[in-house]
């Protein structure tokens, strides 16, 4: 069974990001104006942050780290 807090990648494409690293790779979209933000692990830069969906910031294309 794998950590909650250890978030993956579906085919390269984080499940959850962090504001942070959604607005650097936003592409002139928008954002919602309704998000739901949880504790998590960002699946771009994997820090424990609060994160949400990237399809509330216009699904941004994003440069992962590396673990």
């Amino acid at each position: 069974m794998k950590n909650k807090w250890i978030d993956q990648t579906r085919k390269g494409y984080p499940v959850w990001v962090c504001c942070e690293c959604a607005l650097k790779g936003r592409n002139n979209h928008g954002k919602n104006l309704v998000m739901t933000w949880h504790m998590g692990i960002c699946g771009v830069c994997k820090r424990k942050v609060a994160v949400t969906e990237p399809r509330d910031f216009g699904y941004p294309e994003f440069k992962i780290k590396e673990n």
